[in-house]
Formats: C-alpha cells, sequence, structure tokens
C-alpha cells in the first residue's frame, strides 16, 4: 500500500534551504517524500510520532499541536513513510527504516534542537530506539500505551498456520487486534526481530533520558502490565508510568490529552532544569 500523495498537501522540499513550516508539508527524506506539520517554537522540539498505521492528522497529533502552540513550543507531528499522506509502500517499511526516517526528519526541519518525542503505540518503539541510536537527540521520552516487541511477544503467537501462509505468500496480513484491523508486514516482522528491546533483564535497555509512560489499564491491544516491564528494562533512573483507569489503547478523551500534555510539559522542564545549569548556557 501507498500512501496517498494527495489531500492538498505542499510539494517535495528541494534540499537546499530551509524546510517550510506549517501543516501538510513535505519532504524528501532517504529518497522517499515524507508528510508533516511543524510549528517552530522554543526548546525542547515536541516530536509526535503517531501509533501503528495512525493517519498523521488523527486526535492526538491535533492535542500535541493545540498545547504547543498555545506555550510557543516547538512542534514536530511526523507522517511515517508508507502511511498517510506520506510516499512510499507499506510492504516495505519497517521499524529500522522509520527510526531513520524521523531523525533524518528532525535534524533537517529543526536543526540543533533537542527533542521530547511523543510517541503512541509502535511510535514508543520508534521514539526508545532513536534514544539508542541518538541520545544527544532527545530530551526525553512520553510513551502512550507503549508497545515494543508487541510483533514477537503479542502477535506472532497468535497467528493461525493458514494466517501464517498468507503473510508468507503475499508479504502482508490484515490482522484483527483489539477493535482494529492492522496490515501487518512481512517486512516489518522480519526486521523487528533485530530491533527487540524486552528481552533483557533490568536496566537493558540503554536509554538514560527522562520517561513519562501512561498506560490505560483498559488497554485490549497491550496488557498494562508491559508498562511495568518496560520501565524495570529502562536504565533512566528518571522514570514514571501512569496507569489511567478506564482508559483503552488509544488514549484520546480529553482527560487523555490533559495527561499527555502534563507528561510533556514535566519532561520539558526536565530539559530547561538541565540548560540553566549547563555551563554553556550562559
Amino acid at each position: 500500500r501507498r500512501g496517498s500523495a494527495g489531500g492538498g498537501a505542499a510539494g517535495v522540499v528541494a534540499k537546499a534551504g530551509p524546510p517550510p513550516s506549517g501543516k501538510n508539508q513535505r519532504l524528501l527524506v532517504n529518497g522517499t517524500a515524507l508528510a508533516y506539520d511543524y510549528f517552530p517554537g522554543e526548546s525542547p522540539l515536541v516530536v509526535g510520532l503517531p501509533g501503528f498505521f495512525a493517519k498523521k492528522r488523527m486526535a492526538k497529533g491535533n492535542a500535541l499541536e493545540i498545547f504547543c502552540r498555545r506555550k510557543g513550543q516547538g512542534v514536530l507531528i511526523v507522517d511515517y513513510a508508507g502511511t498517510g499522506r506520506s510516499e512510499g509502500d507499506f510492504k516495505e517499511m519497517t521499524i529500522t527504516r522509520w527510526r531513520d526516517d524521523c531523525i533524518s526528519l528532525i535534524e533537517q526541519v529543526a536543526p540543533g534542537k533537542k527533542a521530547v518525542l511523543t510517541g503512541s503505540g509502535i511510535g514508543s518503539w520508534i521514539a526508545l530506539h532513536i534514544a539508542l541510536l541518538r541520545p544527544e537527540l532527545v530530551a526525553g521520552i512520553v510513551a502512550i500505551s507503549p508497545d515494543p516487541d508487541f510483533t514477537h511477544d503479542l502477535l506472532l503467537p497468535t497467528l493461525t498456520p493458514a494466517q501464517k501462509a498468507a503473510l508468507e505468500e503475499n508479504g502482508i496480513l490484515d490482522l484483527p487486534w483489539g477493535v482494529r484491523s492492522y496490515p501487518i508486514s512481512k517486512a516489518l516482522i522480519e526486521d523487528a526481530g533485530k530491533m527487540l528491546l524486552m528481552t533483557g533483564g533490568r536496566d537493558s535497555i540503554d536509554v538514560k533520558c527522562p520517561v513519562r509512560i501512561l498506560h490505560g489499564l483498559a488497554d485490549e491491544e497491550v496488557p498494562p502490565q508491559r508498562a511495568l516491564k518496560l520501565a524495570d528494562r529502562l536504565k533512566s533512573e528518571d522514570v514514571t508510568v501512569t496507569f489511567i483507569k478506564y482508559g483503552d489503547h488509544v488514549l484520546e478523551t480529553e482527560s487523555d490529552f490533559e495527561q499527555m500534555w502534563s507528561a510533556v510539559s514535566e519532561v520539558s522542564e526536565k530539559f530547561y532544569e538541565f540548560d540553566l545549569r549547563s555551563p554553556s548556557s550562559g
């Protein structure tokens, strides 16, 4: 499946000159035109990494944009290659590809900015890998219903022989999960096997920045206990888990958005505090 190139978005931006800001912008990243929304502002930059196969203009991204623009804080909402309005063949996309694309997009759109990576679902998995590969880019992480390793821990054990055969033959499978259906590709699963994070013990994930985890106790896709497992494996000493009693997987009520923004603000304040104390801050 290819991401739509329509929707009134701007054309592909040439490499020369700074990328434009505003809604529905496009930038050529790793040979693919990626859609994004960017509004410059104060640091740290808030980067919205959507859930699996979510369209960019979903409620969570809208809420982040509104909160950041009211506060005057920079915000970048990403559309992964092969999804939403970005170009690319979804069947070929992987965690590794999306991680690398997001790093390139952040560096090109907001060079020199540290980011608070705000990931939902698979966006949290990508955020953790960005922090592992490029820790100097990351001021902190807000992980909403995080699902690292979901492909191997939750999904593959449920596949029937017929589903496995269809995936092998077609390279992609529409899989009912929770209350939705998701397209799962062979490329994604094969790459995910190289990107697993939850296989080690305590402090085995070498992410040291502040992390805030939000998870609904009524999550129909990812067991809430996995939030505690993730917190235990993170090396950071500044990790907080917040359970939302009646929260589902998407966490898109007004109350959920307030929790999200509270977490983003808290992590941002950690950055401000550190920056003010640093010798180079003047």
